[in-house]
């Protein structure tokens, strides 16, 4: 199974660099390239806010994405952050998880994950943390976060480990929709792209015995 996704990975790669190579010699020998991009500078001047709606479409959904990602993998811990009680607890053995690594090689990695063992109300509770212990000893004393209402809902207290990785992914997320709101607003103002001829207006300078001056004769380029 291995050796056909590599196969496959690599049969795409190849067919994505003979595809590039083919394209990028068609366009240079005909010179469709420079029409193209000519095309395209002429085109981006009168199309400014139909660009910022489509920028700021973008920006929404991924910002939108990254919000519901980020509230998906973190809102246990946030449910714990607001409302979870602090107790003294004692990680009482390790087990170790082999869990499937992000590169898709089929690999597996190994945790030691603490078990950890507290009390409340009274009743002794016991519960998996999230997070690899790298300094395997037992009967070590943690600070415990834990639901009063479901108190085998819990983990070990860690003021900065605890906000990773959701809080950045939905920080991000958020940024991302206001630009997109913001972006949305300019693109209801007026165009704010300048027009190929007050960019060479503009543009238009030449260097005298005092310095550089504008240049207000005839436009060479009309």
């Amino acid at each position: 199974m291995h050796t056909i996704s590599l196969a496959l990975n690599v049969a795409i790669a190849l067919a994505l660099v003979g595809g590039f190579f083919a394209l990028r010699g068609k366009l240079l020998s005909s010179g469709q390239l420079i029409a193209q991009i000519d095309r395209f500078i002429a085109w981006v001047p009168s199309h400014g806010a139909q660009l910022r709606r489509y920028f700021a479409a973008a920006q929404a959904v991924t910002g939108a994405f990254l919000l519901v990602f980020g509230y998906a993998i973190g809102r246990d811990h946030l449910h714990l952050i607001r409302v979870g009680h602090r107790t003294e607890g004692i990680i009482v053995r390790f087990v170790l998880e082999r869990v499937h690594t992000a590169s898709g090689t089929g690999s597996l990695l190994s945790m030691s994950l603490p078990i950890v063992k507290f009390q409340a109300g009274g009743k002794p509770f016991q519960f998996k943390d999230w997070m690899e212990q790298r300094v395997n000893y037992k009967e070590l004393r943690v600070t415990v976060l834990y639901d009063p209402a479901n108190p085998s809902t819990a983990m070990i207290y860690r003021p900065v480990y605890d906000w990773i990785p959701w809080a950045p992914t939905m920080g991000v997320g958020a940024f991302l929709l206001l630009a997109s709101v913001s972006s949305w607003l300019r693109s209801r103002s007026a165009n704010p792209w300048p027009s190929p001829g007050t960019l060479r207006t503009t543009l238009r300078y030449k260097w005298t015995s005092d310095g550089l001056k504008k240049d207000d004769g005839p436009d060479p380029g009309r």
